[in-house]
């Protein structure tokens, strides 16, 4: 980087340094041997900054949103296309949809910006697992359409939802009241029985697994949706609110209970859900600190509860290794960091033993993993208007 760049440039790019810092370390796993576990970082790109390139037929995409751009880049680092963001943009590997604050109508583009279809409606769009799903204006009816535009199906909605989660089979909504509900494609989109859950609960999130078919669910009474989101209310007492957080197993059309486990105290709910591919769960809390607690495969024995120094807001799970990695971030920015807000990679063995930690402030900080073949290939870290990319290995 030249010497005449500003200098919030040249600190962005010394987080990036501090970020490879974490290129080896050595994590004691509980088995006899010690491990080597390498953290490659294989390119960093400024989309906005970065010339675009031609794409090829076989170029795997990576779809990054930016706020007020988006860009679309290869697995080699290579920008194919950009743009400027009207209002929000909903993006995938296959598309985008880029919308006005009031949509009247949608417009598919593909990655390179050329016209697919425009969907005849008024509302926001979302791709949830390559699918595009449609809420429409005011939140009473949510549809899902084929990028070339036409209408797979739609459905009036209780309530207004606060969370959505799709596989490739199952779809899951979580409205403000009426309780969760799940659907199966498999099925002609039959709505299944989810037992143990009243119709008053308020459902913060739906999350789906699907190697195997799993369903978790964090859901509290209405009392504890208006203590939480700060409603008045004299029955609602903050410090004593409950929420659980329920595992299903998705099965021939059925919903098994697997587990269910309550948080007692939750003044706020969780600031993520996670389901591994390995069969356990992960779900993060705010208060009273930081908090990630992991539980067994099939949401059996608890592993652990690891204090944070930020509340946690996404994990990642590295193809094919024994940890995870969450990323942490501050709610306010900190005078001391340029009013940046601080962020933090932590990399957690199954037992909740920390094995590294990186640290950086910025304005915005997110975290993907991109698969192909069935298997994550890269991991990308977006830090304000840049994109570093990771791979981990264990030797």
């Amino acid at each position: 980087m030249q010497n005449g760049n500003p200098p919030r440039l040249r600190f962005l790019r010394r987080i990036l340094v501090a970020l490879l810092a974490v290129a080896v370390v050595i994590v004691a796993y509980p088995t006899r041997s010690r491990t080597e576990l390498t953290v490659q970082a294989l390119w960093a790109s400024v989309p906005a900054r970065d010339p675009t390139e031609a794409r090829t037929a076989s170029d795997a995409l990576i779809p990054i949103d930016l706020d007020d751009e988006f860009a679309y880049l290869t697995a080699a680092g290579r920008v194919v296309y950009r743009g400027r963001t009207a209002y929000r943009v909903a993006l995938s590997p296959a598309g985008f949809v880029n919308y006005s604050r009031t949509p009247s109508q949608l417009v598919v583009q593909y990655p390179d910006g050329d016209y697919r279809s425009t969907l005849p409606i008024a509302g926001y769009p979302m791709f949830v697992a390559s699918r595009l799903f449609v809420v429409s204006d005011g939140g009473g009816t949510l549809s899902e359409w084929d990028p070339d535009g036409e209408l797979l199906w739609r459905r009036e909605l209780p309530a207004p939802l606060l969370s959505l989660d799709s596989s490739s089979r199952y779809l899951a909504l979580g409205p403000i009241v009426g309780g969760p509900m799940v659907f199966d494609g498999d099925r002609g989109h039959v709505e299944l029985l989810l037992p143990q859950h009243a119709e008053r609960s308020v459902v913060y999130r739906v999350v789906l697994g699907e190697t195997p078919d799993r369903l978790a669910i964090l859901s509290g009474s209405a009392s504890s949706f208006d203590a939480a989101d700060g409603t008045d209310d004299a029955d609602a007492d903050a410090d004593s609110i409950d929420l659980d957080f329920t595992l299903f197993e998705l099965s021939a059309g059925t919903a098994v209970p697997l587990a269910r486990r309550t948080i007692t105290g939750a003044a706020n709910v969780a600031t993520f859900v996670r389901l591994f591919d390995d069969g356990r769960a992960l779900y993060a809390l705010r208060d009273p600190e930081p908090t990630v607690v992991g539980l067994g495969p099939e949401g059996g024995a608890f592993e652990y509860s690891l204090a944070l120094r930020h509340p946690a807001r996404e994990a990642i799970e590295p193809d094919q290794l024994p940890l995870h990695g969450i990323l942490s971030t501050g709610e306010s920015s900190d005078p001391a960091r340029g009013f940046m807000r601080p962020a933090e990679l932590t990399l957690v063995d199954r037992g909740g033993r920390v094995a590294a930690r990186a640290a950086w402030a910025a304005d915005a900080t997110s975290i993907s993993q991109h698969r192909w073949d069935g298997h994550v290939a890269l991991t990308t870290i977006r830090i304000d208007d840049r994109v570093l990319t990771l791979r981990f290995e264990v030797r």
